[in-house]
């Protein structure tokens, strides 16, 4: 079965959510606690385990050696994070629109 584009339009019905809304999860004023909801401990091993095997294939022809940890991870996402909403929060003030900002609305 072939499924396409088509310049046939038809009527398209949803139903109405019904669940529950809200969060799943008590949430805390704790930045922290916030930051990982979305970026676990599963999650930031598995970009430290990436990002040094990278660095390992990327460095083995030469004699430097280097790799990171869940905490220089955390605090590197953590930074840039800071930065485009800084970034963004100046360009509210300014009036100036920047890609990033207008991207993440």
């Amino acid at each position: 079965m072939y499924i396409g584009w088509t310049m046939d339009v038809s009527p398209v019905t949803v139903a109405p959510f019904t669940g529950e809304t809200g969060p799943a999860v008590s949430i805390s004023s704790d930045p922290r606690e916030l930051f990982s909801l979305f970026l676990d401990d599963t999650v930031v091993d598995l970009i430290v385990t990436e990002t040094n095997r990278y660095a390992e294939q990327c460095l083995a022809e030469s004699a430097r050696v280097w790799s990171t940890n869940a905490e220089e991870i955390r605090a590197y996402i953590g930074f840039n994070i800071l930065m485009v909403s800084a970034a963004c929060r100046r360009s509210e003030i300014t009036g100036l629109k920047t890609r990033s900002c207008t991207t993440l609305r």
